[in-house]
């Protein structure tokens, strides 16, 4: 979306909720988010960016390989694999 000129913020959910208005359903939830996005004192949160993202997987998946031994082949192959395929 940056290529094509826009800029993306990110909103974190405890700032849009009192916006919410009415029951919990996607245009109810859009209207909530475009209506605080408006708001001159509204704060935004940082994107991560890809290496922070990757970052953050392997670490969870190695504080989890602390609690359970078994079964972390498959979640330390895919942090890999993503970080080779960024790596290309």
């Amino acid at each position: 979306m940056e290529a094509l000129g826009h800029e993306a913020k990110l909103i974190a959910p405890q700032y849009v909720h009192p916006f919410v208005k009415r029951q919990k359903n996607d245009a109810a939830d859009a209207e909530a988010i475009a209506f605080a996005a408006r708001q001159p004192e509204m704060r935004f949160v940082v994107a991560e960016t890809v290496e922070q993202n990757l970052a953050r997987q392997c670490f969870a998946v190695g504080s989890d390989w602390s609690i359970r031994r078994l079964k972390t082949s498959m979640p330390y192959r895919h942090c890999y694999m993503s970080m080779a395929m960024y790596a290309l």
